[in-house]
């Protein structure tokens, strides 16, 4: 066996030194990807945070406005079937608009947060103009209930220039008097 020179003692240290930062550079991609997920996680927190502390310091103001608007709420009797009632605020509404809803389903009555309770209705297949739909919103913000439009899809009809189609999601808050409780 021939003593191994120093060049060649040299490039053995440079291959392993070049081995090693490869390794550490590869693993540190990782962990440099994680930590920038980690720092956005932290500020996401952070404004989750300073909002729900700046709602929790307006406590008082959201109270007022509740009281406020809580006599504005329709009121209903334990175990009452709401179809009709909202079916008819509807009903009256397209009668005013000119909208025709084909179909109309309301989904089960929502858990009550608080004392309001929520329920939804899919209003699938309508058909009216860009006018009919804005009378239509009218006439229910015109009711004077507490409806809510949280999802709107709208296509143009392909045979009728200036119709529209498509279906909407109404939620509608309310309260229940329960038997003790009586009218308030």
């Amino acid at each position: 066996m021939s003593a191994i020179s120093t060049r060649e003692k040299r490039l053995v240290i440079v291959t392993v030194l070049v081995l090693c930062y490869a390794v550490v550079g590869f693993t540190a991609r990782g962990r440099v990807t994680k930590w920038r997920e980690l720092l956005d996680e932290a500020e996401k927190t952070r404004r989750d945070y300073v909002t729900r502390e700046s709602l929790i310091d307006k406590r008082e103001t959201w109270i007022q406005r509740y009281e406020d608007d809580r006599e504005l709420m329709d009121r209903f009797a334990d175990g009452v079937k709401l179809d009709t009632h909202w079916y008819k605020i509807l009903d009256d509404a397209m009668k005013v608009s000119g909208l025709s809803i084909a179909r109309r389903n309301i989904s089960p009555e929502k858990p009550a947060v608080g004392d309001v309770h929520e329920i939804a209705i899919d209003c699938n297949d309508w058909r009216g103009t860009i006018d009919n739909l804005v009378r239509f919103l009218y006439a229910l913000h015109s009711a004077g209930v507490m409806l809510d439009v949280r999802k709107l899809y709208i296509r143009p009809e392909v045979r009728t220039p200036g119709g529209l189609n498509g279906n909407f999601t109404l939620f509608c808050a309310y309260m229940r008097e329960s038997q003790n409780q009586g009218t308030p």
